[in-house]
């Protein structure tokens, strides 16, 4: 069973509030390396990088080289 016009509504506002979006630019290689990975481990690519991310931010993980 579909939802409604308003439960779809009711959605897209919930979302708009409390979610954003972050996009990246990067080489196909290196985009179906990540891909491929994500899927070994059964999760979407968009999650795999949020969570790659936060675990960066938690232990601190920081990059010398600020293009790489």
């Amino acid at each position: 069973m579909g939802q409604t016009e308003a439960q779809k509504r009711a959605k897209a506002k919930y979302d708009a509030k409390t979610y954003d979006m972050i996009a990246t630019k990067a080489k196909k290689g290196e985009i179906e390396k990540c891909k491929e990975y994500a899927q070994k481990l059964e999760i979407t690519p968009s999650k795999f990088a949020m969570k790659a991310m936060l675990y960066c931010i938690e232990h601190k993980i920081t990059f010398d080289n600020k293009e790489n």
